[in-house]
């Protein structure tokens, strides 16, 4: 967590999370978090970042090849948003699953030392399609770094 927060604010931005500022709600909701209302277009509202159906070819997710494996960003040409301000704003949708927030969507399990992370937009990995209205939970050691969930750097818009 310290190492993504770091990394952000060295780019000049901040780790996402509730639109306005501070935590995410630990659940998807367009109105509240900043990585779901891009990932719908906004006040577009739709339920793929690409458009309201799913296709299993247009994101890197397990949907399309049951050997899907981690692919460089923007490898998957029209994985991004349709309208203007969030068409350039890619892998919402598979290749790597976003922790919905790292600073509050974790609770320690009580006795295994396993954590349960929240996580958008879905992976490779996932067989099933995730929309952007649709949180997976997953269970790991959340000081641990995984292949198939990062974190997202958000800025404010210029006025």
């Amino acid at each position: 967590m310290c190492d993504a927060w770091a990394y952000c604010s060295w780019a000049g931005k901040r780790l996402c999370g509730r639109i306005g500022g501070q935590h995410s709600s630990g659940t998807a909701n367009v109105q509240f978090d900043e990585w779901s209302y891009a990932c719908a277009n906004g006040s577009a509202a739709t339920q793929y970042p690409y458009g309201q159906t799913f296709d299993p070819t247009i994101c890197n997710t397990g949907t399309l090849d049951a050997g899907a494996t981690l692919q460089a960003p923007m490898s998957f040409p029209r994985c991004h948003g349709t309208d203007a301000g969030f068409d350039q704003v890619f892998d919402l949708s598979g290749n790597i699953a976003e922790y919905d927030d790292w600073a509050s969507s974790y609770t320690f399990t009580d006795d295994s030392g396993l954590a349960v992370v929240h996580s958008l937009g879905g992976s490779y990995e996932n067989d099933s399609p995730s929309s952007c209205d649709s949180p997976s939970t997953q269970f790991g050691q959340i000081h641990r770094a995984f292949d198939n969930a990062g974190f997202r750097c958000c800025a404010t818009p210029a006025p």
